[in-house]
């Protein structure tokens, strides 16, 4: 009986955990309000716009001067040209009246925090992704805690990392970061999500060449050319034999190619080795006994010195 009650325990348990991970709109930046475009409306407040937008990928919202402009409320779901991205005096969320549209993402768990150059952050280093719009950025650091990105020219440069951020920030800058956090169970979640769509596009080109040559490898195998032989292929596992280690050895089997490029090799053939002392382990060749002359070195052979005195 103990273990009726244990189980939905547990599933409440993830169900609550799950809850905790909340998407919401997070401020993007002010652009000039002459880049605003979309579907307009005349509303009072961001939030109220925001509101409006749930259905697009951003809001624009310029905030009115008595009751100008009559509409100030934008919905798209196109991206935003860096080219109208404004540096800011303060380091407020707030845009001014009028000539600026202060830019939502309307649906992310990612929360701004604010602005930092990139040496602050200790991301100059970090390889840098250009993305088309901000919320490109976003998706594409979904599996990580932080999302960095920085208006370039007409695109942005996007950074993702997980390091904890502890530095002071400034106002939003030609050149600066704008930095987004969002909780670990969401970077986790993200993960699984990245995960998920890499196996289904792996199973879509193992799909596409079934259909293109009628047949395949079982699973773990990979089909490879057959040295001297035009158009003919053999099952190999990349994993475990010697002879073709890591890949194939003569290039991977594509109907009607016959020169691909080799992506493994054959270990017997490795300098140093005493004979038969070479394995195939999971996709890389290891020795465990050379010639005289030579030294074992993490699992290949090395050419001993030797020094005359």
């Amino acid at each position: 009986m103990l273990s009726f009650h244990i189980i939905p325990f547990v599933a409440l348990a993830f169900s609550l955990q799950a809850a905790l991970v909340q998407s919401a709109a997070t401020w993007l930046g002010c652009i000039n309000s002459a880049g605003a475009a979309g579907t307009g409306y005349n509303l009072a407040t961001s939030a109220a716009c925001i509101a409006q937008c749930s259905g697009s990928t951003y809001a624009l919202f310029i905030a009115k001067a008595v009751s100008i402009p009559t509409t100030n409320c934008y919905c798209t779901s196109s991206d935003i040209s860096a080219i109208y991205y404004l540096s800011l005096s303060t380091t407020a969320t707030t845009c001014a009246s009028i000539t600026q549209a202060a830019v939502y993402r309307t649906d992310t768990t990612f929360t701004y925090q604010g602005c930092a150059a990139g040496a602050a952050l200790n991301i100059l280093g970090a390889t840098a992704t250009a993305v088309s719009a901000p919320a490109q950025c976003l998706s594409l650091c979904a599996s990580y805690r932080n999302a960095f990105f920085t208006p370039l020219g007409v695109t942005y440069q996007c950074v993702c990392g997980d390091p904890t951020l502890s530095i002071s920030f400034v106002a939003c800058a030609s050149g600066l970061y704008y930095v987004y956090t969002h909780p670990a169970d969401a970077a986790a979640s993200g993960l699984a999500r990245r995960k998920r769509h890499l196996e289904v596009e792996e199973r879509m080109k193992r799909s596409q060449m079934i259909r293109e040559r009628g047949w395949d490898c079982p699973k773990g195998m990979q089909a490879c050319n057959v040295k001297g032989a035009a158009d003919t292929w053999e099952c190999i596992d990349p994993k475990s034999d010697l002879e073709t280690c890591g890949g194939c050895a003569y290039g991977d089997y594509i109907k009607g190619l016959n020169n691909t490029p080799s992506s493994g090799m054959d270990c017997s053939t490795l300098p140093g080795v005493y004979r038969g002392s070479v394995t195939c382990s999971d996709g890389r060749c290891e020795a465990y006994a050379c010639k005289r002359g030579w030294t074992l070195e993490g699992g290949i052979c090395v050419k001993s010195l030797t020094v005359q005195l």
